[in-house]
């Protein structure tokens, strides 16, 4: 009975430290990779720029949506295009 639980006793602890094992090296590939996994400059075909999009998917003004646009940088020097929808003026109620 000792042989058969030594022999369990070092399968769970063999187990536990291959999983743990397998679990840091994803966690380490996550972690280098993880600037490319952030952005995909092309997907699947799709256009990379709005003015090759088709109309009504350019920009909020092609459906009469009000909007801020701004630009932020990047650590790389790239000028990111964010449209932001205007604020809507808060009504309050008359008592």
């Amino acid at each position: 009975m000792t042989w058969f639980m030594d022999k369990l006793t070092s399968l769970i602890y063999t187990s536990i430290y291959g999983t743990s094992g397998l679990v840091t090296l994803a966690v380490l590939v996550l972690y280098w990779k993880q600037d490319s996994l952030l952005y995909f400059p092309a997907i699947g075909g799709m256009p990379k720029a709005t003015s090759d999009n088709p109309t009504g998917y350019r920009s909020p003004s092609d459906m009469g949506v009000p909007f801020d646009e701004f630009f932020i940088p990047t650590d790389e020097g790239v000028k990111v295009r964010e449209e932001a929808g205007a604020k809507r003026q808060r009504r309050t109620a008359a008592l």
